[in-house]
């Protein structure tokens, strides 16, 4: 018989005052390290460079390997000379793999200095006291002006999760300056000094410097014994770049305009009417839309929809109290005058044969998909026709790769690589480069020669290796000039959609329709409602095509008696009422009786009309729900 262990309350007690020892077994050895002390000396050369020492002062517990420290090259033009001690014993610089190593790696616009001071078979630090002592040369730090010599200068590094517990900075001039001469700036919770007089040196310092926090000064002193001077890498980064920047953009500006005016503007027409109260040519309403507004899209597809109808190739019937309840019938055989992309859209509607009936909800997200190809069929036949120099489409695309051309071009002739991205700067070099070369190769496989392309290239090319301007002069303003690239970037691909140029004919054409087009927008004006019902029958489709529909149809209708164009179908005055023969232009009934008149049809046609386009345009969900 199995016997049941039992556990007295005093065999537990034990057990549960061990529980959290035995939880937090691990953190016996967790790391920690304190920044005890920093001290930095700053002397100023006779050229302008600085001779700093920093000696810090560190508290190592568990597994730490070393430490690190990252200069800024902000505020002057590089360092050398760096040396890494600890007491008498020099590290020696190229690899950590091994204690009494040191590396520099460049950061962007920094560079880190990194150091191993304990073997990976050593045992783990046990509050260990370690003191290094860092050193190296600042190069043209001072900036060198006739009203006095300034340095500004940040002697403790404050990319620092930690506190210093105390922090000390020593300064020394060039000479010793009378004491009114000197011109001291200090953080503000940092205590300003009592500077001697005369001062050559002076310190300062602070305890428990926070997280990020500096010691940051400032320090003018009388001009004429620092004979170097801020380098033209500096003057560029912190005196002219804003200004050429500003420059830059402006004559990006301006040089895009002026592209626009030699390439993009209309050629000038000679004299024209104020209005002509027909159509000046036989060009069909969807083409006429296209050649005005430089675009095709639903709305010249419905024009020429319109147009399909009031030749008698088709006819649209409403077919109930909806906006929406129309549908197409097939009521002519195609002819010579049917163009290649009226077949396409008559098939899309799926009446490509006398006799064919579709339905407008039938077609409701499925018509959509052949827009864009109705709408190049129709932007190739106005190319055809000599009116463009090249389709506004190829156009517009052709600028949008300018336009990326120019942007990245002006980040390779401008962007330090290594500002970029500090932690991937060969990858972005690489990048560059590989960019660069393909921009270099479009041109020469092309039948163009855009110039843009070789000019960014050859930026790009510069940027790979290092040796653009941004690299050159080492600058900072990476942010800016990314800015400065997209800006670029958006003002050529916007301008783009205003560079398709017509021709002389194209110019002339299209000036003679704006003719047309204002006449209709104006018929009181210009004394067209006379000829009311002429002008509906025949120039509603153009209306359409110019996006006037609303107004011509409005106005028209203020005219008593007007019927309903002869060809818009059955339906349209009291729905379900015959009176069509159906063929697409008579009308049935007794002296056209069953007629209705445009007064009564204008809310009902207008709205079928944008109920139309809405349709036809109209794309499936993206939800999964069901309706």
């Amino acid at each position: 018989m199995a016997r049941r262990l039992k556990l007295s309350p005093s065999f537990l007690h034990p057990l549960v005052l061990a529980l959290p020892l035995l939880l937090t077994a691990n953190l016996v050895h967790a790391k920690t390290m304190t920044w005890d002390r920093i001290t930095t000396t700053v002397q100023v050369l006779p050229n302008g460079d600085l001779d700093v020492s920093e000696t810090r002062s560190y508290t190592f517990d568990g597994e730490w390997n070393g430490s690190y420290r990252t200069l800024d090259v902000h505020g002057c033009d590089g360092f050398k000379d760096i040396q890494l001690w600890e007491g008498n014993h020099q590290y020696v610089q190229g690899s950590v793999q091994h204690k009494g190593g040191f590396v520099i790696e460049p950061k962007g616009q920094k560079i880190q200095v990194r150091w191993r001071s304990r073997e990976v078979s050593d045992p783990p630090y046990d509050q260990a006291h370690l003191t290094f002592i860092l050193k190296y040369k600042a190069i043209g730090a001072v900036r060198v002006g006739a009203k006095g010599d300034t340095l500004n200068w940040n002697p403790i590094d404050p990319d620092r999760d930690g506190s210093v517990g105390k922090g000390q900075v020593i300064v020394i001039l060039p000479k010793p300056y009378p004491r009114s001469a000197v011109k001291l700036q200090l953080p503000p919770r940092v205590a300003m000094p009592e500077l001697p007089d005369p001062v050559q040196t002076f310190w300062y310092g602070a305890e428990n410097v926070p997280p990020g926090g500096t010691l940051e000064f400032e320090v003018t002193w009388p001009h004429g014994d620092v004979t170097g001077g801020v380098s033209a890498k500096r003057i560029y980064r912190e005196k002219l770049f804003a200004p050429l920047w500003l420059l830059e953009m402006i004559g990006a500006l301006v040089l895009i305009l002026v592209i626009w005016s030699i390439a993009g503007r209309e050629p000038p027409v000679g004299p024209m009417a104020e209005y002509l109260p027909d159509p000046p040519s036989n060009l069909p309403p969807g083409e006429v839309g296209c050649l005005c507004h430089q675009s095709a899209g639903i709305r010249e597809v419905v024009a020429t929809i319109l147009d399909l109808s009031r030749r008698g190739i088709m006819r649209m019937d409403k077919v109930g109290p909806e906006k929406d309840d129309l549908s197409f019938v097939r009521v002519g055989k195609d002819d010579d005058t049917v163009t290649d992309y009226e077949k396409y859209i008559l098939m899309s509607l799926a009446i490509p044969n006398v006799g064919d009936t579709t339905a407008l909800d039938i077609l409701r997200d499925k018509f959509y998909t052949s827009v864009s190809s109705a709408s190049n069929m129709l932007q190739n036949a106005v190319t055809g026709r000599g009116f463009w120099l090249h389709a506004p489409s190829d156009v517009r695309l052709a600028y949008w790769g300018y336009a990326f051309a120019a942007g990245a071009g002006y980040l390779g002739w401008t962007a330090n690589p290594a500002a970029l991205a500090p932690d991937s700067t060969m990858v972005v070099r690489g990048v560059a480069a590989l960019l660069g070369v393909l921009l270099i190769l479009i041109p020469l496989v092309s039948r163009h020669r855009p110039l843009v392309h070789i000019i960014a290239g050859v930026g790009l090319l510069l940027c790979g290796a290092g040796y653009n301007i941004g690299g050159l002069l080492q600058d900072t303003h990476t942010g800016v000039l990314i800015a400065g690239s997209i800006l670029i970037f958006l003002l050529v691909g916007i301008v783009g959609y205003f560079m398709p140029q017509y021709t002389q004919k194209g110019a002339e054409e299209k000036a003679k329709w704006a003719a047309f087009e204002r006449y209709l927008r104006s018929l009181s004006h210009y004394g067209g409602l006379t000829r009311a019902e002429d002008i509906l029958n025949k120039y509603l489709p153009y209306a359409y095509a110019f996006g006037i529909q609303d107004d011509l149809v409005r106005e028209l209708s203020s005219v008593q008696g007007v019927p309903a164009p002869i060809w818009i179908g059955n339906g349209w005055g009291t729905y379900g009422s015959p009176g069509w023969s159906g063929t697409g232009g008579a009308v049935g009934g007794a002296g056209g009786a069953n007629v209705p008149s445009l007064q009564g049809i204008s809310d009902s046609l207008l709205g079928g009309l944008q109920s139309m386009s809405n349709s036809l345009t109209s794309q499936p969900s993206s939800g999964g729900g069901v309706g």
